[in-house]
């Protein structure tokens, strides 16, 4: 839905007539996303959901009956469709450029229901992200805390480096983890991620973040024993941080442009350290092309992990046999 209906606004920006199909679902994420891209009338047609699991005739029958409303649409006869709720569209309007400041008033668990009530956590509960505590995080960056690192799809959040600071404040991280952070969410706003395909899917898409070289044994991120089971602050914090980012600027919530029929828990968090001591292969970053010696990033989007235990094979062969 999330490019379907960005190119269909792009058409009608250049004068030429386009309407975007969605289904019932979708309904209140396409009004959130067209508002987003300039053009909230752009004309929808809300057809039955779901559609995959339905014969082929039955969704012949719901073809036909979307198509006299597609043709109105393209001849600008039809209205787009009512917005979602003042609810939904109070959680998943974009961020503003600056970060805003609010008081908040009574003890941590309070400070926490208030962060939970303006949809700014994951479910679980938040360090408040103080102006002291998001200073002490911008400590471990080198740029400058007003620099914008782009804008987060699908709703398009200004990121700036001190939004991203209270997010990983937020998530629990240490300062010294902010180079890893911040490395992470550049990573996901490059253009060939597609982090808002990624956030919206219903396939249950979630970033990971595989970390090489030095730094991350300099800060103790794991990539051996329980190293998914959040059993290591800097993997589940670091992990929760990029997810955070990505739910508070880009507006990937549930209750909005979220759309994971079931999702998996590195939605929470993922991140891990290659294991390089160990490994037979050459490390993931000097495949990529960079120095061995180098400490890098790598983001990618993934619908889970399955686990194998192998003891009985003797030979690379014999896994291989077993995967």
């Amino acid at each position: 839905m999330t490019w379907g209906l960005h190119d269909s606004v792009e058409i009608e920006k250049t004068g030429r007539p386009a309407v975007t199909v969605v289904t019932e679902a979708f309904q209140t994420a396409a009004d959130a996303r067209a508002a987003v891209l300039g053009l909230p009338e752009h004309p929808r047609v809300i057809v039955e959901h779901p559609l995959a699991s339905r014969t082929p005739s039955e969704i012949e029958k719901v073809a036909v009956a979307a198509v006299a409303r597609i043709a109105a649409g393209l001849s600008g006869q039809a209205t787009s469709p009512a917005s979602g709720s003042v609810q939904h569209v109070a959680k998943t309007r974009p961020a503003p450029a600056r970060a805003q400041r609010r008081q908040l008033a009574g003890d941590f668990a309070e400070a926490n229901e208030a962060l939970e009530a303006l949809a700014w956590t994951d479910g679980l509960p938040v360090v408040p992200p103080t102006e002291a505590l998001v200073e002490a995080m911008l400590r471990g960056a080198t740029c400058a805390p007003d620099e914008v690192l782009g804008r987060m799809e699908p709703l398009q959040g200004t990121v700036t480096v001190e939004k991203v600071a209270a997010n990983a404040v937020m998530a629990g991280c240490r300062p010294e983890y902010f180079p890893v952070v911040l490395a992470s969410v550049r990573a996901v706003l490059q253009p060939d991620f597609h982090v808002g395909s990624t956030a919206c899917t219903t396939g249950g898409a979630a970033p990971i973040i595989i970390v090489n070289g030095p730094i991350a044994g300099r800060l103790g991120i794991s990539g051996g024993t329980a190293c998914f089971g959040g059993n290591i602050k800097a993997n589940a914090t670091i992990g929760r941080a990029l997810r955070l980012v990505m739910r508070n600027l880009g507006g990937a919530k549930p209750d909005g442009m979220e759309k994971s029929t079931q999702a998996w828990p590195g939605k929470i968090a993922c991140c891990f350290a290659e294991n390089e001591a160990r490994s037979p292969w050459e490390p993931l970053h000097v495949e990529r092309g960079h120095p061995a010696g180098a400490s890098t990033v790598t983001v990618v989007a993934v619908r889970g992990i399955y686990s194998l235990t192998e003891g009985r094979q003797t030979s690379g062969e014999g896994v291989l046999e077993t995967l």
